[in-house]
């Protein structure tokens, strides 16, 4: 399954914020089922992302059985 809308929360190790961008979350779902939404770490980032030859951000998502292309 290819995802074409990703939304990408870059989160610190202790996030601080996470109510707020809980709250922009949820509203995501409730009104944009087909926009998935991830939370990463600038280190998860580094470790498990990569860029396309067209400058696309790749990061693979461990839960799922797709990767996603921002």
């Amino acid at each position: 399954m290819i995802v074409r809308a990703v939304v990408l929360f870059l989160v610190s190790e202790v996030e601080r914020n996470v109510y707020d961008q809980r709250g922009v979350e949820y509203h995501i779902y409730e009104h944009q089922h087909h926009i998935k939404v991830i939370r990463r770490t600038l280190q998860q980032i580094r470790t498990g992302g990569s860029l396309s030859p067209s400058k696309k951000l790749i990061v693979l998502v461990l839960c799922c059985t797709f990767a996603v292309f921002i």
